[in-house]
């Protein structure tokens, strides 16, 4: 087996790799172009493949590095992810995966990473985390590399087909309207404030955000919750290119949580997608029974894939080229 890095025109070999080893999770080539190649912080020496000697590609792993900061600020550490390992099930049971990771691994301590996650790269991932319902034994091809579990995390959807704003959520809304909160669609004027929301709630969320508005995302896609001048919560759906169904980010600021906001604004969001006659809504994560899930799943969400998210410290990285450790069945 040849381990190289990628090089243009390896793309319909990727591709044709991806579908082949995961087969329930195909993808096309504009999806894996636009997440994986045209990516911000994609590198073409963190695209790891493996090649057999007729030439043909038997598996690959992206490693991602990224730093936050300009000029110094961002000469420190790094955070790494493994956004995608995949090897055809023809030649499981070889080592190519465990080879894979520990190329991975000594590219990303290469470039400062002190750790690794699998697999929620914001802001371009395929799935949060590794598949614990589809591909038996990929998690323990992780465990076996020293990797642990830090979450479990699913995937929900909602059918749109017959939905109506519950009785409760209306009156919800008139209450929370009659103490001065508006609920609406965000206008221009409230961008920047919608912004400074996102990054307080999650690091990459106002960069998903931007991107969206940048290309094309109606206004009426994105429902807030405001009172004064303040915006105290924000939904979304379509925000991310090809997925015109796919709900969140959602998120409420801490200080306003726990009277009502959140259901007001994901009711609002449904009630919209359903307006333009879209069959489901879904998202691809959310804790285990947490306070969001238990919102999904009183809006009628049901689990639909479990993931797990798994992380991994990289001061016992070995180099590249030595013996592989023990092999399992591949993802």
């Amino acid at each position: 087996m040849r381990y190289r890095s990628y090089r243009g025109g390896d793309e319909a070999s990727l591709v044709s790799c991806w579908n082949r080893g995961l087969p329930r999770d195909q993808v096309h080539l504009d999806r894996f172009v636009t997440t994986t190649l045209l990516d911000d912080n994609f590198a073409e020496e963190g695209l790891i493949e493996a090649w057999d000697d007729q030439d043909k590609l038997r598996g690959f792993v992206n490693a991602v590095a990224v730093r936050h900061g300009v000029g110094a600020a961002a000469e420190g550490e790094a955070e790494g992810w493994l956004q995608a390992l995949v090897v055809d099930p023809a030649t499981r049971r070889q080592g190519i995966g465990s080879e894979l990771l520990q190329r991975a691994e000594a590219y990303l301590a290469a470039r400062g990473c002190s750790s690794v996650a699998v697999t929620p790269y914001p802001p371009a991932y395929y799935y949060p985390g590794v598949p614990l319902d589809r591909y038996p034994g990929s998690e323990k091809l992780f465990e076996q590399a020293g990797y642990r579990r830090s979450a479990t995390v699913n995937a929900m959807d909602v059918l749109l087909a017959s939905y109506e704003v519950p009785p409760d959520v209306a009156r919800q809304k008139a209450r929370l309207e009659a103490d001065g909160w508006q609920f609406g669609y965000a206008a221009v004027e409230w961008y920047s404030r919608l912004i400074q929301l996102c990054e307080k709630l999650s690091g990459d969320w106002g960069a998903v955000v931007r991107s969206a508005l940048r290309q094309g995302t109606s206004p009426e896609q994105i429902q807030l919750a405001t009172r004064g001048d303040q915006v105290a919560g924000f939904t979304i759906f379509g925000a991310f290119a090809g997925c015109p169904d796919r709900f969140g980010p959602f998120g409420v600021a801490d200080e306003f949580r726990r009277i009502g906001l959140g259901n007001v604004l994901l009711h609002e969001t449904l009630r919209e997608m359903a307006s333009r006659s879209m069959h489901c809504a879904w998202f691809l994560w959310t804790g285990e029974h947490d306070a969001a899930w238990r919102l999904y799943h009183r809006a009628g969400f049901e689990v639909t894939r479990r993931f797990g998210i798994y992380e991994k410290q990289l001061s016992q990285t070995r180099s590249p080229g030595a013996a592989p450790a023990q092999t399992v069945s591949q993802p």
